[in-house]
């Protein structure tokens, strides 16, 4: 089975996600320039290509900004940052399982940020309620087990996929790298 490609647009901002097949017919129709390929060949009767895994826009494409995509606090964000655990106990987490937990309570003027939010399961985010951190650390013994911190490249294209194929992250990741490239 062949791999999906990252579009980027020409600014080099992230646009979606396609199929190989897709990536190949931009490529072949001039509209897009492959900036990695993958090892995987297509071969038609006259013909051979390799798989681009990252394809570059020749043409500018207005989009609307994707930006705050990397900088919510919503679930699936922090449990790809803390990595499906609970920040406090430590157990797996799950979308179904996991709540947000605001490290500075929002009735205590804490923000909605990546910078002071974690993951939590229900029984430590209700324990913890509106205390601040460091009187729920000293009053039930808990510590925080993570770095409240925004989004790696990687963890952004986590995010951005819903299946996970290591061979497409690392490509990508990959060619990122090498181009010293963010997708924002």
């Amino acid at each position: 089975m062949l791999c999906r490609c990252l579009v980027l647009n020409q600014s080099y901002e992230f646009l979606e996600i396609t199929s190989w097949y897709k990536a190949i017919c931009h490529v072949i129709e001039g509209k897009a320039t492959a900036l990695a390929e993958y090892d995987d060949v297509v071969r038609s009767q006259y013909q051979t290509w390799n798989v681009p895994s990252v394809i570059v826009t020749k043409e500018y494409k207005q989009t609307k900004k994707k930006h705050s995509t990397f900088c919510n606090a919503n679930k699936r964000n922090l449990l790809v940052r803390d990595n499906w655990k609970c920040c406090y106990c430590g157990c797996k987490l799950s979308l179904r399982s996991g709540t947000v937990e605001h490290l500075v309570p929002t009735c205590k003027g804490g923000k909605n940020t990546l910078e002071n939010t974690a993951i939590a399961c229900k029984s430590c985010n209700n324990l913890k309620g509106d205390m601040s951190l460091h009187a729920f650390e000293q009053k039930f013994g808990y510590k925080l087990n993570v770095v409240p911190r925004a989004l790696t490249e990687e963890e952004k294209i986590t995010c951005i996929l819903k299946t996970v194929k290591s061979k497409e992250r690392n490509a990508w990741i990959n060619c990122m790298r090498d181009n010293n490239i963010t997708l924002y």
